[in-house]
């Protein structure tokens, strides 16, 4: 815009698309947790804490789809979690769910958290999942998370939702999930929004299948 209206022409100007060339190859970070950050974590999760974040970390959920998660979003028959957009009460008003960037699908629910969930169902007097004590809409789950991280002895800074969801990705992509059905359950429009989670993998994947130090004594 400022090239245009200055009557630039190409390469002309004080700033030229070679300055950005590292911000237009840069990729995005990939920080996961560990199987042992992952247990420490859980194992000091008390009650519904324990299903509340074992469904994020196994499902890739969004912040405010866990927070604004309502039972009539679980479809018992398929075993899948509907992300629509709707409208939810919260105390006496209802507010508006809008899915980000209108990612809505359906979300696969591990046999485990299922069966939690059913049982967390026949004590619930609520129609959120996960309210408040007061049965509002929680919106402060980041905090409860980071004072959870801190008991658990793990890096609590290394806890934010962009993490949870990192490894949720690469943990599926390990365990056979193709980039299509990732991009599908993460609520992505575009491929390329999640090709960074297979690149995090390819270097680890080299060590593992042995190629990375296989022929070497040739």
């Amino acid at each position: 815009m400022i090239k245009t209206m200055l009557n630039l022409g190409p390469g002309e100007g004080p700033v030229k698309k070679s300055d950005f060339g590292e911000v237009f190859n840069r990729k995005p970070a990939v920080v996961t947790y560990t199987k042992e950050e992952r247990d420490s974590y859980l194992a000091c999760c008390v009650g519904v804490a324990f299903l509340l974040w074992s469904l994020f970390l196994k499902c890739g959920l969004r912040l405010k789809e866990l927070s604004h998660l309502e039972w009539k979003d679980i479809d018992w028959a398929t075993h899948v979690i509907h992300i629509r957009l709707k409208w939810v009460k919260n105390g006496e008003r209802l507010v508006e769910f809008r899915p980000k960037k209108h990612s809505i699908r359906d979300v696969a629910i591990p046999d485990d958290l299922f069966t939690l969930l059913q049982n967390h169902k026949e004590t619930s007097k609520s129609h959120l999942v996960f309210p408040t004590r007061t049965g509002r809409i929680n919106m402060r789950l980041w905090d409860a998370c980071k004072r959870i991280a801190k008991r658990a002895g793990v890096d609590a800074s290394k806890f934010m939702p962009k993490n949870f969801r990192s490894t949720y990705a690469t943990n599926r992509l390990r365990n056979g999930y193709t980039l299509a059905e990732l991009r599908e359950q993460l609520g992505h429009r575009e491929m390329h929004s999640v090709e960074h989670y297979a690149d995090a993998l390819k270097a680890e994947e080299l060590v593992k299948s042995g190629r990375a130090t296989a022929g070497w004594d040739r």
